[in-house]
């Protein structure tokens, strides 16, 4: 993060509607990360495709905790997919979050169908960034079966990442009280290909 570890963390930018210029330059660098991962995917660049995949999951996990808790400033922070999925427990009792996974915010059964999804990729997106080139006995050892894992893992995050995008539309727009059969342009991105 830096060197000091007292800086506050990053804080999400609020997006004020599909037209802010937040939301414009988030759907750009969208686009741009989903034109990045196709081509990563193509090209055999699967640890690639699993970081930038990581980082747009995590981007839309802190859009509905930020949307559940009406754009609060302390659930804005940028956080893992642990943090995101499990929350935090912290000796101060009054400073613990609740995480997306654990139920404890009510979240509907399909988005929580998701984030079971998510949290088993992310275990297999552990193996595949982390362990490429470590051996614990049980692991194959030769390298081309574990680029083939990397690729499933990429394949696999690109389809979360459409499922996670679409429910989160979907019920954010619902916390903001706008009618479901109101069509609004879809993230740039939430129709990643696989």
């Amino acid at each position: 993060m830096s060197q000091n570890n007292e800086q506050a963390a990053k804080v999400r930018l609020i997006n004020a509607g599909r037209t802010s210029s937040v939301a414009k330059a988030r759907q750009a660098l969208y686009r741009s990360c989903t034109a990045r991962i196709k081509e990563a995917i193509k090209l055999g660049f699967y640890l690639e495709a699993i970081a930038l995949l990581e980082s747009m999951i995590t981007d839309r996990l802190e859009s509905r905790i930020a949307a559940i808790h009406g754009q609060d400033e302390n659930y804005r922070k940028f956080r893992t997919i642990g943090h995101l999925l499990h929350g935090r427990v912290y000796k101060d009792k009054s400073k613990n979050v609740v995480g997306l996974l654990n139920g404890g915010l009510g979240e509907p059964n399909d988005l929580i169908d998701v984030y079971r999804e998510i949290n088993e990729w992310s275990n297999d997106r552990n193996v595949c960034l982390h362990q490429m080139v470590k051996l614990d006995g049980k692991s194959d050892k030769e390298w081309e079966p574990r680029i083939a894992y990397a690729e499933k893992t990429a394949k696999s995050g690109q389809k979360i990442f459409r499922s996670l995008s679409r429910l989160i539309d979907m019920h954010n727009k619902s916390l903001l009280g706008i009618s479901a059969s109101t069509t609004l342009p879809p993230i740039a991105g939430s129709a990643i290909d696989a």
